[in-house]
């Protein structure tokens, strides 16, 4: 962190890829292993890297989207748990490569809700972040897209207030398929 300040380097630290997710190990199901990993591993991490200036942001998990379970309805009927609203509007969201390690759309942004809180709670001034698969998960720009990181979702799947997102990251894949951001770089 020291080197990249020197450079003037910002650095966005990924906590998870769900290329990691083999098999469920409770990490994302039970809430005792979650609040072991914040008190014994996060917390710390975080404070200990208050204040580098090099530090741009948390970034939650790149990618989520690959371990959600799209093909069982949640019971829940709020709203931000209903994946089908946009899962049809992701070409190859059912064929990701983890597929037999799909985990409820609650109980992901319940992690990322306790994750989120416990480091606003450790470092008031930290930006936390998600690097979301498709812009359709993270936006309500568009028929079939909604936004599954918002407040309200985060904060009725975790309970903690101020375990939201402070920006979302966007990845877009050229396929041939029309996508929400119309703008090009110039």
């Amino acid at each position: 962190m020291d080197d990249a300040e020197k450079h003037n380097v910002f650095i966005i630290l990924c906590m998870f890829c769900n290329s990691i997710l083999k098999k469920d190990d409770g990490f994302i199901t039970d809430e005792k292993k979650i609040q072991s990993y914040i008190d014994k591993a996060l917390k710390p991490m975080v404070e200990g890297l208050k204040g580098k200036k090099a530090l741009a942001a948390w970034e939650i998990e790149n990618e989520p989207e690959c371990v959600m379970d799209i093909h069982t309805k949640d019971p829940d009927p709020h709203t931000c748990f209903d994946i089908y609203r946009w899962q049809r509007s992701v070409p190859g969201m059912g064929n990701c490569p983890l597929d037999p390690y799909r985990f409820p759309i609650k109980k992901i942004l319940r992690l990322f809700n306790w994750i989120s809180s416990a480091i606003h709670t450790a470092d008031p001034s930290a930006l936390v972040s998600v690097g979301t698969w498709k812009p359709q998960s993270n936006t309500d720009q568009c028929s079939d897209c909604f936004n599954l990181y918002q407040d309200q979702c985060l904060v009725a799947a975790g309970g903690k207030a101020n375990g939201v997102m402070d920006f979302y990251q966007i990845h877009s894949y050229e396929c041939g398929q029309e996508h929400p951001i119309k703008r090009s770089a110039q």
